[in-house]
């Protein structure tokens, strides 16, 4: 059986791959909260957000005027800015 390009065995089928899938949506849904957080509820400036990510200002922007974006932006963005944000909860 063939799955996103990676092949998975019958007892994958059965017993680990429901949850290991189920473990990267859920870790992926949390960063995106992370993410949301950081830039919607103004956590940091954009400007600051924008240097400690990586990510270009304008696209910040761009996700705090449309945040249903966010769930279509790359994985890499969205955890970049989830460990902004837990760069940020840890040093408080």
């Amino acid at each position: 059986m063939e799955f996103n390009r990676i092949s998975i065995t019958k007892n994958e089928q059965r017993n680990n791959f429901p949850v290991r899938f189920l473990f990267c949506v859920k870790t992926f849904l949390s960063q995106i909260k992370k993410a949301q957080l950081l830039i919607i509820n103004k956590v940091v400036s954009l400007k600051q957000a924008a240097q400690d990510s990586g990510i270009p200002y304008h696209t910040l922007r761009n996700f705090v005027n449309k945040p249903e974006n966010m769930k279509n932006a790359a994985w890499i963005r969205i955890h970049r800015l989830a460990n902004v944000y837990d760069q940020i909860i840890k040093s408080l």
